[in-house]
């Protein structure tokens, strides 16, 4: 829970703090004693910083409160409404704008706070503080540019390797030599025939010379 506000700065910045109208009547509710001490001027910036509907009426309702502290059945009305719902935010600003409806509640409020002290109240569980806005971050300067490094020279040209060396051809193969041609069968057949002529021409001879005997024979006997 916040504590009260005692400037008009840090009661703009509370309820800058949060969302929840809930949360902005309470906090109010806790001022009411810096309220009373405001210009109309300054009240009306705390009624356009508060954002909700107759916000005029609501702080100058609550600046009219008496005591020193915020009472405890207000802050139980505000947080009762917040727990029913946005659907009874008028009802309530309706309440805390009348002081005769505001004056009902706050009795059933205590009465009701009463009760509930009597009982075993159940622990609630602690409620945290509303994050305090964060600065506005500054964008950080851009970084100076890199320097562009220099372009590097071209390369120097490199000279085409030499062509390669190609091989003497080898010696050109002489051809075999002719293979012999085969005789052929008729000049075969002629020898043997030739051959053969020529024993019937010497049989014949001798046949004729056998035959001249054979009359030499005859003739002498």
């Amino acid at each position: 829970m916040l504590p009260a506000a005692d400037t008009l700065p840090e009661l703009v910045q509370q309820l800058g703090s949060t969302y929840s109208p809930f949360e902005r009547l309470k906090i109010l509710s806790r001022a009411w004693h810096l309220l009373r001490t405001m210009t109309p001027q300054e009240r009306l910036a705390v009624t356009a910083q508060l954002g909700l509907d107759h916000a005029d009426e609501l702080v100058e309702g609550i600046a009219k409160r008496s005591g020193h502290e915020a009472s405890p059945a207000l802050i139980s009305m505000i947080e009762k409404a917040q727990t029913q719902g946005t659907a009874h935010l008028p009802a309530l600003i309706a309440d805390l704008r009348d002081p005769q409806r505001r004056a009902e509640r706050l009795k059933q409020g205590a009465q009701t706070a009463v009760e509930g002290a009597l009982a075993v109240p159940k622990p609630a569980p602690p409620k945290l503080a509303p994050p305090s806005p964060l600065p506005p971050i500054e964008a950080a300067p851009l970084p100076p540019a890199p320097k562009l490094a220099p372009a590097p020279p071209p390369p120097e040209p490199v000279a085409p390797p030499p062509p390669p060396l190609q091989a003497a051809p080898p010696p050109p193969t002489p051809p075999p030599p002719p293979r012999p041609k085969p005789e052929p069968v008729a000049r075969k057949a002629d020898s043997a025939l030739a051959g053969k002529l020529s024993e019937a021409s010497s049989l014949t001879g001798r046949f004729q010379v056998l035959r001249r005997h054979l009359k030499e024979a005859q003739g002498l006997s």
